[in-house]
């Protein structure tokens, strides 16, 4: 999440980094998984 809470994401296909949830994604086929890391 940025400073103001709005969810970010990353993606190594479409090579985006950090980018707003709902930027950039025009095909209604694509498929999310979200995955949160504690370590």
């Amino acid at each position: 999440m940025d400073s103001k809470g709005y969810i970010l994401v990353n993606s190594h296909n479409s090579d985006r980094h950090r980018v707003p949830w709902d930027l950039g994604w025009s095909n209604n086929e694509i498929k999310f998984c979200l995955v949160r890391v504690h370590y």
